[in-house]
C-alpha cells in the first residue's frame, strides 16, 4: 500500500484538491502545508534511524509573504482536512508558554481539571501539539524569547520536558512532539523575533517559505471536490494506522541523495 509516493501519491492528490488554477494562493504554500499536516499526522509513529538517534517528521515551517498573499487560505485547506480525519492536537490560537504546556495533554479527551491532568504526564503516548497559526506573531506575542527558547528545545523531540512550578505545580511533559506551521509578513516576523533570536537556534530549525502573490484572481472559488477530500481524509487515517511505531527503510536512491546534500559528493 503506497501513501506518500507513487503514481497517485498523497501529495499529488492533495494538490489536485487545492486546484491551483482555482486558487489565489501560491502552489508552494499548498505543497508545504500538505507536508506539514502529514508530519503532524505521523507524530512519533514513524522515524528514520540515524545511528544512535531517531529522526522524526515533525517540522517547523513559516509561510512568508506580503499581506494578501493568501497564506491563511492555503493553511485552511490543510487544517480542515486534518481536523476531519480526527486529529485533535491543535494548539490554541493565542497562548502563553505555560498554557501551551498545559494543553499538551496525553489523550484527546477533554478534562474538567486540566491542571491535574498535566501535573505529571507519564503515559507511553507522546504529548503532541500542532501550532497552526495564520497570524504567528499574534500566537506567540512580540519578542517573547522565553517561548521561542522553549520551542527551540521542543523541536528536538525530547523524552521529557520539565517546567518547574506553574501555578503551584510542576509540569512534566512526556515525549513532547511539536509541529509548527505559521504565517507571517516580514514586518510581523521582525516583531515576533528580536535580533537576539538569531543566536538561540530557533531560526535554524524553521523552514522559511517565501512566495510572491499570484496573478490569479478568483471571484467565486469552487468548493473542493468532496470525493477527493473524503479519499484524502481516509488516507490520513490509514497513514496513522499503517505507520504505527515503525522505522522507515531508506532506499539506495534516497541514501545517495542524502549523502550528496550533506557532503556535496
Amino acid at each position: 500500500m503506497t501513501y506518500l509516493q507513487g503514481h497517485d501519491d498523497f501529495v499529488s492528490r492533495y494538490m489536485r484538491l487545492c486546484d491551483i488554477n482555482n486558487s489565489e494562493a501560491p502552489a508552494v504554500y499548498h505543497r508545504w502545508v500538505c507536508l506539514s499536516i502529514l508530519g503532524a499526522a505521523l507524530g512519533r509513529n514513524v522515524w528514520i534511524d540515524q545511528g544512535p538517534y531517531k529522526i522524526y517528521f515533525n517540522q517547523y515551517m513559516m509561510l512568508m509573504g506580503s499581506p494578501g498573499a493568501r497564506k491563511g487560505s492555503a493553511m485552511a485547506i490543510g487544517r480542515k482536512l486534518l481536523k476531519a480525519s480526527g486529529y485533535r492536537r491543535f494548539a490554541a490560537d493565542k497562548t502563553s508558554k505555560e498554557h501551551f504546556l498545559m494543553d499538551m495533554k496525553h489523550t484527546d479527551s477533554e478534562s474538567n481539571n486540566p491542571l491535574e491532568d498535566i501535573e505529571t504526564l507519564v503515559m507511553d503516548s507522546p504529548a503532541e501539539s500542532y501550532i497552526m497559526s495564520g497570524e504567528f506573531t499574534d500566537f506567540i506575542g512580540q519578542g517573547n524569547m522565553e517561548f521561542v527558547t522553549m520551542l527551540t528545545n521542543l523541536w528536538d523531540n525530547l523524552d521529557e520536558y520539565k517546567q518547574p512550578k506553574i501555578q503551584g505545580k510542576s509540569v512534566h511533559v512526556h515525549r513532547p512532539t511539536v509541529n509548527l506551521l505559521g504565517a507571517n509578513t516580514p514586518e510581523g516576523f521582525s516583531l515576533a523575533f528580536p535580533p537576539e533570536a538569531l543566536g538561540n537556534g530557533f531560526l535554524s530549525r524553521v523552514l522559511m517559505l517565501y512566495a510572491e502573490p499570484t496573478s490569479n484572481r478568483v471571484a467565486w472559488p469552487l468548493p473542493p471536490d468532496e470525493l477527493l477530500m473524503a479519499d484524502l481524509i481516509n488516507r490520513i487515517q490509514e497513514i496513522r494506522t499503517f505507520y504505527d511505531g515503525a522505522a522507515l527503510e531508506i532506499s539506495q536512491e534516497a541514501r545517495e541523495l542524502g549523502t550528496y546534500i550533506v557532503t556535496g559528493k
